[in-house]
C-alpha cells in the first residue's frame, strides 16, 4: 500500500476493511452458483413436490412468501449491527496499535493495567454489539427452523 494510502487510514481501519474485504470476496465466490442454480433447484423442487403432494405445495409457499419480510428485518438489523461492531473494533484496534507503538513507554511508567482497563472498555461496546449480532442471528434461525412446523400446521 502506498504511503498516501497509509495516511488516510489508521492500522486499524486498513485491517478491518482487509478482512471485510475478503470475507466479502469468498461469499461472492459461494453467490456466484448461488444466482445461477437457485433458481433451477427451487423449480425443481417445486416440480417434484407437487407431483408427490399436489396442491399442498402452495402452502409451503404461502409460509416461505409470509416469512421474507421477517427474514428481511432481521437481515437490515444485521448489517446495521456490522456496521457498529465494525467502528467499535476500529477503535479498539487503533488503541491497540498505539499502546504497541509506545509499549517502551508503558513499561517505564507500569502503565500495563491501566490501559489493559482503557482497551476492555472499547472490547465490552464491541462484545454488546456482538450479542446483539448473534440474538438476531438466532431469531433468524428460528424462523427458517419453524418453517416447517408451520406448514405442517397449515395442512392439518
Amino acid at each position: 500500500m502506498s504511503s498516501l494510502g497509509k495516511k488516510e487510514f489508521t492500522t486499524g481501519e486498513i485491517v478491518n476493511l482487509m478482512a471485510v474485504d475478503t470475507q466479502r470476496i469468498m461469499d461472492y465466490v459461494n453467490m456466484v452458483n448461488v444466482f445461477w442454480s437457485g433458481p433451477l433447484q427451487i423449480g425443481v423442487a417445486l416440480y417434484l413436490l407437487w407431483a408427490q403432494l399436489g396442491i399442498s405445495v402452495l402452502a409451503g409457499i404461502g409460509v416461505m412468501i409470509l416469512t421474507l419480510p421477517f427474514n428481511a428485518y432481521i437481515s437490515s438489523r444485521l448489517r446495521t449491527r456490522q456496521v457498529l461492531v465494525m467502528k467499535e473494533k476500529d477503535k479498539r484496534i487503533r488503541m491497540m496499535n498505539e499502546i504497541l507503538n509506545g509499549m517502551k513507554v508503558l513499561k517505564l511508567y507500569a502503565w500495563e493495567n491501566s490501559f489493559k482497563d482503557y482497551v476492555m472498555k472499547f472490547r465490552a461496546s464491541e462484545i454488546i454489539g456482538l450479542r446483539a449480532q448473534a440474538w438476531l442471528s438466532g431469531g433468524l434461525m428460528f424462523v427458517f427452523s419453524s418453517a416447517p412446523f408451520l406448514v405442517r400446521k397449515l395442512l392439518l
